[in-house]
């Protein structure tokens, strides 16, 4: 057998092993949510308004939420600040590739310079979202989120609210929900999927 005749077959199957590596958003085993998600554009703590779709080629995490939220959301953003800074010690997944983005849905309340400041304690690289009350109702419809004020005197009131975290592809898919429970690691190992594969 000549050394043509070796070498050949060692180099085709050396390419075919490496293309195979190779995956994209679409190879990776998690569900596309088509019915719920989609763009928007609103004013954010940047300093100008934020567009979902101005974030394509990275992974996403949505949460709604309210500054005043004496439980749950300082529990998730807390939880969000350690896969945060756990993606970027052990991944190197950073900003570049990750954002978390926190959507009020107490917009009475909520000023944008407030935000910046409620943020800033999780993690400053957190970005605030905050737009009308008819915004925010037409964006929780379509993540299919709950959010309804309760019992109010003299602006002291709290804001029932789903507390899920969003999970989006860098095509801006919906491709997980999770709690701020015990998914830690599911929830990782899921942005480091997307993440490193392809768009």
């Amino acid at each position: 057998m000549s050394i043509k005749n070796i070498i050949f077959p060692l180099l085709l199957a050396t390419v075919v092993g490496l293309s195979g590596c190779s995956k994209n958003q679409d190879d990776i085993d998690l569900p596309v949510f088509d019915a719920l998600g989609g763009d928007f554009t609103l004013p954010s703590t940047l300093g100008s308004p934020l567009t979902l779709s101005d974030y394509k080629g990275r992974v996403v995490l949505i949460n709604f939420g309210y500054s005043s939220c004496p439980d749950i959301c300082p529990m998730v953003l807390g939880h969000l600040s350690k896969v945060s800074k756990q993606l970027k010690d052990a991944h190197s997944i950073d900003a570049k590739q990750l954002q978390v983005i926190f959507i009020t849905v107490d917009p009475e309340r909520d000023a944008i310079d407030k935000l910046v400041k409620y943020l800033a304690f999780f993690d400053g690289d957190f970005v605030g979202v905050r737009g009308t009350i008819e915004q925010t109702s037409e964006l929780a419809k379509k993540y299919a989120v709950f959010f309804e004020k309760q019992a109010e005197e003299n602006m002291n009131y709290q804001v029932a609210h789903t507390d899920k975290i969003f999970l989006l592809d860098k095509r801006g898919r919906l491709r997980g929900l999770y709690s701020s429970g015990d998914q830690k690691e599911k929830l990782i190992k899921d942005i480091v999927s997307l993440a490193e594969a392809e768009i």
